[in-house]
């Protein structure tokens, strides 16, 4: 009787917590939809939106995703804007939740008959949109990074993890990895290695494997040589010299970026962990030695890595804390070595997505969080408490909902609130985006402007992180989709410089090229807000 009693209790809260984090994803999902036509960042998002821009030059590029983009617009003639983009986000982060719940199942392939796993859709959904309280909304490298990484656990993890690969299974990790190739070359690297590595570990014949993964990247190859005439490849090793040149995507500067995000990673993580000890103590003295530790690093990592204005390293910290927490329970279960081995991947697997980055951890790890909250669910999920289950699904589906409204609508990236984007532009013939006024009016006056200076025509180069103007004024930028650095303007320009007008935001000094062969336009009325316009002294009137 008591049995049934409790079996009734725990589907009952089941049936609950279904309903709540139904309810909560439903809110997450209205927050991101209210806001998809409004806002846009010049800076970031600018260079997003030109790198799916077919008519868009990127020489040397490190990012060759764009390749997609001019290929599918050669056969359908349909160019994605700022709003497709963020739609295409959201539906392939509902993809994404759906392979990594294939990959759950094959984890506790019992939750599918009891019911109890469908929570992890709504949960990893979520922890997904934490990607939204950092960098714009419009489909990004980031965003695409984390989908595939998502695809290739519900893949290859899921067969890995049964013990069941097959050619097939093969041909599609392959294909998601030649994806990860033309979006980050750093991460299909490190894939690359992780996967070989995990066939080795499985007694498999490592150049057959090897052969399987490469086959689809051949192919993309060969398709974008024959139709675009491009190569991926070649603008990779190109691009590879050209990073060199520019300032933070140096090896020794991507490597620190990494090593700096486990050094506070793995501080964070052991406060909680010093934590957990405080509570299994009985002695007084080792209890009052453990608290003080383990607060003193708290502290210290909450004063040292708040360096920006973003809020999410308090995100960030919690969930890493609670991770170190959980790390103390001693179950038997736990100590498996298959269990082990996965929450190893996954506590270290958003340091490989890094890698490559200029930015710092602590800032663009939310985009990662999701590997995180499944390392949780995991531990949580083998140790068999079922309301501390209960609770970290709740928690976690509640305290990412400030930190997305925050990044969409109170402080959306770059940008003013999303109350005062309600200027309505469009661009492209057809398509809209609300903007605040100030932005209206700078590029109502930057097209008066260059109309004047009869630059219908003529190559305009923004300096420094300003690509997104001339997006909307349906023009491109010489060779690259963006500037951001007057070392990236050397490694681009400093030989063949052939633009006709500058717009200089003075973020940075301006290139001596530009002093000596331009000239600045002097508009009476100022009309363009910290900007200023210099045009090639032959055209100067």
């Amino acid at each position: 009787m008591k049995k049934s009693s409790s079996l009734f209790v725990k589907n009952a809260f089941i049936q609950m917590d279904k309903l709540v984090v139904s309810a909560l994803l439903g809110i997450y999902v209205a927050i991101i939809l209210f806001g998809l036509d409004k806002g846009f960042d010049f800076s970031d998002e600018g260079m997003y939106l030109m790198l799916t821009d077919p008519h868009q030059p990127n020489q040397y590029g490190l990012l060759n995703y764009d390749l997609f983009f001019k290929l599918f617009y050669r056969f359908t003639g349909f160019q994605f804007g700022i709003v497709q983009l963020r739609i295409l986000r959201l539906v392939l982060y509902f993809m994404a939740a759906g392979f990594v719940f294939r990959f759950w199942l094959a984890l506790f392939p019992d939750d599918w008959q009891k019911g109890t796993g469908m929570q992890i859709v709504p949960l990893i959904l979520i922890s997904l949109f934490g990607g939204y309280a950092f960098l714009p909304q419009s489909l990004s490298y980031n965003s695409l990074t984390v989908v595939l990484t998502c695809f290739l656990f519900g893949v290859y993890g899921t067969a890995y993890w049964k013990g069941k690969s097959s050619l097939i299974t093969m041909l599609f990790t392959g294909t998601f990895l030649a994806f990860l190739f033309y979006i980050k070359i750093t991460v299909f690297f490190g894939f690359l290695v992780l996967i070989l590595g995990f066939d080795l570990f499985a007694k498999k014949r490592i150049i057959i494997s090897l052969l399987l993964l490469l086959l689809p990247l051949v192919i993309m190859e060969a398709i974008f040589g024959l139709v675009l005439g491009k190569s991926g490849l070649l603008s990779m090793i190109e691009g590879f010299q050209f990073s060199q040149l520019r300032d933070g995507y140096g090896l020794f500067h991507v490597l620190k970026s990494v090593l700096v995000g486990i050094f506070w990673s793995g501080l964070i993580f052991g406060s909680g962990l010093l934590g957990a000890l405080f509570f299994q103590s009985n002695n007084r003295r080792i209890k009052t030695a453990f608290a003080f530790c383990s607060l003193s690093i708290a502290f210290f990592c909450i004063y040292w890595i708040t360096i920006t204005e973003e809020s999410t390293f308090y995100l960030l910290f919690g969930i890493l804390f609670a991770m170190g927490f959980l790390t103390m329970n001693k179950s038997t279960k736990a100590s498996r070595p298959k269990i082990k081995f996965l929450l190893l991947v996954l506590f270290f697997l958003p340091f490989v997505l890094h890698f490559g980055s200029n930015v710092y951890f602590m800032r663009l790890g939310v985009h990662y969080l999701f590997l995180w909250i499944l390392w949780i669910m995991v531990w949580l999920k083998v140790n068999g408490e079922f309301h501390q289950l209960r609770i970290a699904v709740l928690a976690i589906c509640i305290s990412f909902l400030p930190f997305v409204l925050d990044g969409l609508w109170w402080r959306p990236f770059g940008l003013e609130p999303i109350f005062h984007q309600t200027e309505r532009f469009v661009y492209q013939g057809k398509k809209v985006i609300f903007l605040d006024r100030e932005q209206i009016l700078f590029l109502q006056n930057l097209e008066g402007i260059l109309e004047k200076l009869q630059a219908e025509n003529l190559q305009v180069l923004p300096l420094y992180s300003i690509p997104g103007p001339l997006y909307l004024l349906n023009r491109q930028i010489p060779k690259t989709p963006g500037i951001w650095s007057p070392s990236h303007f050397e490694a681009y320009f400093a030989k063949d410089l052939n633009a006709k007008v500058i717009l200089f935001n003075g973020l940075d000094s301006l290139p001596y090229a530009v002093q000596q062969n331009y000239l600045r336009y002097e508009h009476p009325e100022k009309p363009l807000i910290g900007v200023e316009i210099y045009v090639l002294k032959e055209n100067h009137d």
